[in-house]
């Protein structure tokens, strides 16, 4: 079996509390035993070379035939990546690359404008020249397929392939409690008042506003209920700061901000909440969504074809577009009697059984190959 280097530079170079994050951290975490010996992380540093990521950060140097697995979105450095690549030259025989979406080109409205430049670079300088692209949901394929379609002086077109992201979410073990800060503590703990929450970055595409619109017509109905907003800031979110700033001055009782949450913390909240709320405009997959579902979340979500393609059925929808719908669905999730957990069709696999999944994809291709 040859070796794989896998790309995890990303999370060596900063920490940025994201989704994408999680989900590398899952997966490096669970790599399954029949590969771990043909595995190698690696991450590429700011001297341009690859390095061992998992040691003392010793050059990373790979004798005879070898595949790379860009599993870390590294936009700042695609450029450092495709010099190192070249290097490599032919004894680099295969490249697979983890896209979680494409919503930087399709729809560049929601993000910094330097970002979805440095997406499309990233794209058009290592994604068109993979063997193997591998993402989240059948939407992600079909938008990949697309742009790829658009290029007419390939010669090949990488194969596209998707896996489903899992949740090892279980209630959280006593002696874990103790990781919890306080405040958080405090704020999931509401006898006999539903528990809703929020959990993601702060930007335009998660449209937070609705949701905080939503709180401020039923706070000021004197309904009892509590929103956790989990995430942190990111870009173009001035008018979600201000709002929620005033909202917890003036509905301390009904709204909590957690910033940077732990995975303990999020699992906490998870654990007491009664419902999860999705505002998206778009996205590529919705890891939320199966965790909340996991921990018996009424699952509260955007009416959008992903989200449709996940929860199925026992997804409660609204339009994201309307702060009256929102509210509606609200109400009928803090009127059940008594609070009853949600049921859901999911039933989502866990990270050991993803990363089993996802390196035996890559393997398989890379044999071919």
């Amino acid at each position: 079996m040859p070796l794989l280097v896998c790309d995890i530079s990303e999370i060596k170079r900063r920490v940025t509390y994201s989704g994408v994050h999680r989900v590398v951290q899952n997966i490096i975490s669970t790599i399954p035993e029949r590969f771990s010996a043909n595995v190698i992380l690696g991450f590429l540093d700011a001297d341009g070379q690859y390095h061992f990521a998992d040691t003392d950060g010793n050059p990373l140097e790979v004798s005879g035939e070898f595949g790379l697995f860009n599993l870390d979105l590294t936009l700042d450095f695609s450029e450092e990546k495709a010099r190192q690549i070249s290097r490599w030259g032919r004894r680099m025989k295969f490249m697979a690359t983890f896209l979680p979406d494409v919503l930087p080109m399709t729809s560049p409205a929601y993000f910094e404008a330097e970002m979805a430049v440095l997406f499309r670079k990233y794209f058009e300088t290592i994604a068109r020249r993979s063997d193997l692209i591998l993402t989240n949901s059948q939407d992600s394929i079909e938008s990949i397929e697309s742009i790829l379609s658009q290029d007419e002086t390939a010669e090949a077109r990488p194969r596209i392939d998707r896996f489903q992201l899992g949740t090892d979410f279980l209630p959280v073990p006593i002696g874990d409690l103790l990781q919890i800060r306080r405040p958080v503590w405090e704020a999931a703990t509401c006898a006999n008042q539903p528990v809703f929450s929020w959990l993601s970055t702060i930007e335009p595409r998660k449209n937070l506003a609705t949701v905080l619109s939503a709180v401020e017509i039923l706070a000021q109905e004197g309904k009892p209920f509590k929103l956790i907003v989990m995430g942190k800031f990111g870009w173009h979110c001035d008018f979600e700061f201000l709002k929620l700033q005033e909202l917890l001055n003036k509905y301390p009782q009904h709204l909590h901000f957690l910033h940077f949450p732990s995975d303990f913390e999020i699992r906490y909240v998870l654990t007491k909440s009664l419902g999860l709320i999705v505002s998206s405009f778009a996205e590529g997959f919705g890891l939320p969504l199966i965790e909340g579902a996991a921990l018996g979340n009424h699952i509260i979500c955007s009416d959008i074809p992903v989200f449709r393609s996940i929860m199925g059925k026992s997804g409660i929808y609204f339009d994201p577009h309307s702060v009256r719908e929102l509210v509606t669905r609200m109400r009928h999730v803090m009127d059940l009697s008594p609070l009853e957990p949600g049921t859901h069709e999911v039933e989502p696999a866990n990270w050991s059984e993803i990363s089993d999944e996802l390196f035996s994809k890559i393997f398989a291709q890379m044999s071919q190959n």
